[in-house]
C-alpha cells in the first residue's frame, strides 16, 4: 500500500508526463472577411518539436447564432462561409498530436451587414423617388397647361371685330349744348316764379279793395 507521499510523487510524475505529451497552443496570425458573411482565420504553424506526438492536426470550432461546427486541417487556415450577417461568432483553435489536444486559442469575430440587401433597398428607393418626381412634374405641367388655356379663353372674350359692333356715338357740338343749357335755365326760372308768386290785397275806401299782384 502506497503512502501519501508516494501518491503525491506519482501525481507529479504523471503531470510531468502529460505536459511532455501535450502540444503547444497556437497563436492567431490574421483574420480576414472574405465576404460580409464569411471569413478566413490563419494562425502560426507550430514547430515540429512543439507537437510532442506523431500526428499534427489543427482543429477549429465555431459557435454563434445557433451554429456549432468543427473543421480539421493539416495547416492552420480555416474558412467559414454562409454565416449570418452582423453576428458575433466565437472560434476556438487547438492542436491535436494523436494523443492529446492543446489548450484552445479563442477569437471573437463579427460578420458585416448584408450589402446586397442594402444595395437593393437603395435601388428601390431611387426608383420610387424618381417615379414620385415624375408624377410631381406631370402635375405641374397639367396645371400650367390649364392656366394657359384659361388665359387664352379670356383673351378671346374681346376680339378686334367686337370693337366694330360697339355703338357709334356722334359728337355733339358746343353750340347745341349751350342752347340746351340756356333753355334749361329759363325753364327753371319760370318754375321758380310760378311756385313763389304772391298775391297782395290792399284795403280801399268804401269797403272796396284792390288786388296787387307782384
Amino acid at each position: 500500500m502506497q503512502s501519501v507521499g508516494e501518491k503525491d510523487d506519482h501525481n507529479v510524475i504523471c503531470g510531468l508526463c502529460l505536459c511532455l505529451t501535450v502540444p503547444d497552443k497556437v497563436d492567431i496570425q490574421s483574420v480576414a472577411l472574405t465576404q460580409n458573411n464569411a471569413f478566413t482565420i490563419i494562425c502560426k504553424h507550430l514547430e515540429p518539436i512543439k507537437w510532442r506526438g506523431k500526428e499534427r492536426l489543427y482543429n477549429a470550432t465555431i459557435t454563434g447564432s445557433g451554429l456549432h461546427k468543427t473543421q480539421q486541417n493539416t495547416t492552420c487556415s480555416f474558412t467559414f462561409v454562409d454565416l449570418s450577417y452582423l453576428t458575433v461568432y466565437t472560434v476556438e483553435i487547438y492542436t491535436y498530436n494523436g494523443n492529446n489536444k492543446s489548450e484552445a486559442t479563442t477569437k471573437r469575430i463579427t460578420t458585416s451587414y448584408n450589402d446586397k440587401a442594402v444595395i437593393g433597398f437603395l435601388v428601390l428607393l431611387i426608383i420610387l423617388t424618381s417615379l414620385a418626381l415624375l408624377f410631381v412634374l406631370y402635375k405641374i405641367y397639367i396645371l400650367q397647361r390649364k392656366k394657359s388655356n384659361n388665359n387664352d379663353e379670356q383673351i378671346e372674350l374681346i376680339q378686334p371685330s367686337d370693337e366694330e359692333n360697339l355703338l357709334n356715338v356722334e359728337p355733339i357740338g358746343s353750340e347745341v349744348l349751350l342752347d340746351a343749357y340756356k333753355r334749361k335755365i329759363a325753364d327753371e326760372g319760370r318754375l321758380f316764379l310760378q311756385e313763389f308768386q304772391v298775391n297782395v290785397r290792399i284795403p280801399l275806401p268804401l269797403g272796396q279793395s284792390a288786388i296787387l299782384a307782384t
